[in-house]
C-alpha cells in the first residue's frame, strides 16, 4: 500500500506493477472479517480478550507517522483506553486499545477516519 497525493493517481494507474489506483476510504482500513461480522450482527463476545469484557484493537499507521502523535485523539474517543503505542523505525507504528462491546461500533468509525491510520484490527494478545 503506497500513499500518493491525487495528482499522482493517474501516473500511478499507468505503472505495470500497479494492481489497483484510488482513494482509500475510511472502512477500508478496518479488518474486512470484522466488518461482516458487524454487519450481520453476529455475536462478537468469544473475540473478547479479559474478563471485563473488552475488545483489544490493534491500530496501525502509515510508516512515517508516530503512534504518540496520535494519542491526544485516540484517548478523546470515549470508552476507548490506550494499553500501548509502539513506534519501531522503518516498520511503522501502532496503537494496542482497548474498548468495551458498547463503544465498539463507534471507536472503529473513528478510528478510520483518522487520516494516518492505515489498519484497525482486533488483537490477541500485547507484546
Amino acid at each position: 500500500l503506497v500513499r500518493v497525493e491525487s495528482s499522482q493517481v493517474g501516473r500511478m494507474r499507468n505503472l505495470s506493477s500497479v494492481r489497483w489506483a484510488g482513494e482509500y476510504h475510511p472502512s477500508h482500513k478496518v479488518d474486512l472479517r470484522l466488518r461482516e461480522q458487524l454487519a450481520a450482527g453476529d455475536d462478537l463476545s468469544a473475540l473478547l480478550v479479559d474478563q471485563r469484557g473488552m475488545f483489544r484493537l490493534l491500530v496501525t499507521f502509515h510508516r512515517d507517522i508516530r503512534a504518540e502523535s496520535y494519542r491526544s485523539q485516540i484517548e478523546s474517543i470515549p470508552g476507548l483506553e490506550i494499553l500501548l503505542l509502539r513506534d519501531v523505525r522503518d516498520m511503522g507504528s501502532a496503537a494496542y486499545v482497548e474498548v468495551p462491546p458498547s463503544a465498539l461500533g463507534s471507536s472503529l468509525v473513528q478510528l478510520a477516519q483518522m487520516r494516518d491510520v492505515l489498519s484497525v484490527s482486533l488483537e490477541g494478545a500485547v507484546g
